[in-house]
């Protein structure tokens, strides 16, 4: 199985989009295919016998270029105001006639029809080969209508000229093509963002460099030497410069403060943390969200039945209110250009696209647009406990009896949490490990071994961990882990958007509830042992409930496989990480809230994008069968309403993410 990223050129509405995707789909082999009018981009999945080669040449049939490199928009800016300038002696002649106005009209119409609108017809020619229509369709008929209608009355003398109309209605279209442009390039500013933190200097990884105050971070890599504040904002989105020592990890592109110190280069380039977060926003920013397929839907029929409305108001005018042609040609004309569905396209790919962006500058990465929708459906969060909503570096409070040599023997051979605090705990009492044979640890029970020819257990016993030597209980060893600072104000938050929270852990249910009852947690899920915890999420899904689950450890992964939303915290391991449908970049569980706020905030705006889409084409259908709207002016409605919907989109920049550390 493969994934086939591809640029292309000469998309000019989502409908496109929808025209590349169906052609893609019919490739025996192509599992699936997402193709972004936002960010010019495909994404497809496919059987390794498909080559990139028939991937491109489908799109090529379909009437599309393939782009190297970034794509590069028309420049309808420049469209624009060529098209303004010669459409200006028209607007002056429909206020103030002048002499030969008729032939002037049909001098600076035509290259506004063939020159600067001859991307509609070559993109009614792609939909036309694809059998179907798109909003390039529609731009076509209008105006050609008006222009040939115009030519024909002008050379035989039949009745009314409307150059100004086909003129004027390609000029705003070309107008709402620029100002959309320059807002779709602020909805992936994010990513341009992040590309320019990528360092320049190359480095090899095993590499020892000095990094001064002040300087980019070159690769990612852990200190070995010295101390520093580092400034990670535009990667995690925390404020403050976060403090760094010897033995700790560093990001390439983030920015040294204060101190000097030198780092290990672990991986850089393409192998780096920044490098897989701006593939993974790019993903996002060209994937789907499930409602953008109603959208589509809704878009596939759409164009049909609005040239079938159009040819209705057409002979109702002509044969019901027996209305001379030019009326009925100009209602015509104003019902297939105000119908134009591109709102409607742009409606979904631009909030994901800005929402995706506004999260990795802010350290919460959305895997595309299922997870996103998904985060705003949600009704039930559960944490797992050890690494979210406590630090995960527990420390020994209490020891009962003479067992901290040999559970600290055993525990020497464990990478638990708890073992670490043991070792720790003996070291500081200068306590000599002793030689163990047979060890063996079982998963969420604890682990044995023989020592002087004697087998002991150390696991689990009522409100901590017991060491037991033929089933005989020898001691104790009290274990506590601290919660973080910020979990409480993170549940606290939780709550306010409506969400029930549940606590998961593999602790008894006296250490869970007392942890809970700090945190305000009243659903509590206990003594669960880690191959459990995903039986426990299918509970509550069973229960009609749509979970999120939060982990970090590998033992999480398969809950935030099956949870409807899996949230992995970026501290945690790299499979929990590469399971979770949103990762956060710091370990603090109030970025939980900040991403379903975000994610919640997104889908608001992806459903306002639609409905006033909807509504816009809905009331305006109407008002230009019944004569009441000109079609330069319904050019310019239906312009205007694909700029509002990305703008509406871009209000979501206004989103900011509050510090929950306290």
């Amino acid at each position: 199985m493969k994934v086939s990223k591809i640029n292309i050129a000469g998309m000019h509405c989502a409908s496109c989009a929808s025209i590349i995707e169906r052609q893609l789909k019919k490739i025996d082999g192509v599992i699936s295919a997402s193709v972004s009018y936002a960010s010019q981009k495909a994404s497809i999945t496919h059987e390794d016998r498909i080559s990139q080669k028939t991937l491109e040449e489908t799109i090529q049939k379909a009437g599309y270029k393939i782009q190297t490199g970034e794509v590069k928009e028309p420049n309808w800016k420049l469209r624009f105001i060529i098209s303004a300038i010669l459409v200006s002696p028209l607007a002056v002649g429909m206020i103030t006639p002048y002499p030969y106005m008729e032939w002037a009209g049909l001098i600076f119409a035509t290259p506004i029809q063939f020159i600067l609108g001859w991307s509609f017809y070559q993109g009614t020619w792609s939909a036309l080969r694809n059998k179907s229509f798109n909003m390039d369709s529609l731009i076509a008929i209008g105006t050609s209508t008006a222009y040939m209608y115009s030519v024909i009355n002008l050379f035989w003398k039949a009745g009314p000229i409307y150059f100004e109309t086909s003129a004027l209605l390609i000029t705003f279209v070309l107008l709402g093509k620029w100002l959309e442009t320059r807002a779709k390039g602020q909805a992936s500013l994010a990513i341009k963002k992040l590309m320019e933190l990528a360092p320049t200097i190359p480095v090899e990884v095993g590499q020892i460099i000095l990094v001064k105050p002040g300087e980019k971070i070159s690769a990612d890599g852990v200190i070995v030497s010295g101390k520093s504040y580092i400034d990670e904002s535009l990667l995690t989105g925390e404020s403050l410069p976060v403090g760094k020592s010897v033995g700790e990890k560093v990001i390439g592109g983030t920015i040294n403060t204060t101190g000097s110190f030198e780092f290990k280069v672990t991986a850089s380039g393409e192998n780096s943390r920044l490098s897989a977060i701006i593939k993974l926003v790019e993903e996002a920013q060209s994937s789907r969200a499930p409602i953008q397929a109603w959208a589509d839907r809704v878009s596939s029929i759409f164009v049909p039945a609005v040239i079938i409305i159009a040819i209705l108001t057409l002979l109702v005018w002509l044969f019901v209110l027996q209305a001379p042609l030019s009326g009925a040609l100009m209602a015509f004309t104003a019902v297939i250009v105000i119908a134009c569905p591109c709102a409607l396209g742009l409606a979904t790919p631009t909030a994901i696209m800005v929402g995706t962006g506004k999260g990795a500058q802010n350290g919460i990465l959305i895997k595309g647009g299922e997870p996103l929708e998904m985060a705003g459906k949600i009704d039930t969060i559960v944490f797992d406990k050890t690494g979210t909503l406590t630090i995960g570096k527990p420390k020994v409070i209490e020891v009962t009896g003479d067992v901290l040599q040999i559970a600290a023997s055993l525990e020497k051979h464990s990478e638990h949490p708890i073992a670490t605090a043991i070792l720790k705990e003996a070291e500081s009492k200068d306590i000599k490990l002793l030689t163990v044979k047979d060890f063996l640890s079982v998963p969420g029970r604890g682990i044995e071994g023989v020592i002087n020819k004697k087998k002991y257990f150390f696991g689990k016993y009522e409100d901590g961990l017991g060491l037991f030597q033929n089933k005989k209980l020898l001691g104790t060893i009290i274990v506590e882990d601290s919660v973080r600072e910020s979990s409480k104000k993170a549940v606290d938050l939780l709550k306010k958007l409506g969400l029930n929270v549940y606590m998961l852990t593999g602790d008894n249910q006296k250490t869970a509830q007392k942890i809970a009852g700090v945190l305000g947690i009243t659903n509590v899920i206990a003594e669960v042992m880690p191959e459990d915890k995903s039986a426990k999420i299918k509970e509550l899904q069973d229960a009609g409930k749509r979970v999120a689950m939060v982990g970090d450890g590998v033992n999480d992964a398969p809950a935030l496989a099956l949870a409807d939303l899996g949230i992995a915290m970026g501290t945690g391991s790299d499979v929990a990480i590469e399971t979770g449908g949103m990762v956060l970049a710091t370990s603090n569980p109030g970025d939980v809230a900040q991403a379903i706020s975000l994610a919640k905030k997104t889908v608001n705006k992806i459903k306002s994008n639609l409905f006033f889409a909807l509504i816009y084409n809905m009331l305006g259908i109407p008002i230009a069968a019944m004569g009441l709207l000109k079609p330069e002016i319904a050019g310019l409605a239906m312009a205007l309403s694909s700029v509002s919907v990305v703008t509406n989109s871009l209000l979501l920049n206004l989103w900011t993410k509050k510090s929950y550390t306290a």
